[in-house]
């Protein structure tokens, strides 16, 4: 799994790891269309995207996708798990179906 991201602190936050055929390309597909949505910077094994309401460390495993995402309040987070959800599902379709998020704060 990722580390915490240091603004993540005090936020509720979620993690989630999705197992993914290909999962340096699905994240990358990932990464490429939430980035419509919020500002994208690469990190060593993975990206950060920047929403308005919070943020999301993507984390590029061998056969996974390790996700942690934070943001100012319970209804911006979900809205940031709604948006990776959808983009998942479009692009891996059933392997995405498997994403179930662990509620860190």
């Amino acid at each position: 799994m990722i580390a915490r991201s240091p603004n993540a602190a005090g936020r509720p936050t979620s993690a989630a790891r999705i197992p993914l055929f290909g999962a340096g390309v699905q994240a990358d597909r990932l990464v490429e269309q939430c980035g419509r949505q919020a500002s994208v910077r690469t990190l060593p094994g993975g990206y950060g995207l920047e929403f308005g309401c919070g943020e999301l460390l993507v984390c590029v495993e061998s056969e996974a996708i390790a996700l942690l995402a934070s943001a100012e309040h319970h209804a911006a987070l979900r809205q940031i798990k709604d948006v990776v959800a959808l983009q998942l599902g479009r692009l891996a379709g059933a392997q995405a179906a498997r994403v179930a998020w662990e509620e860190l704060v």
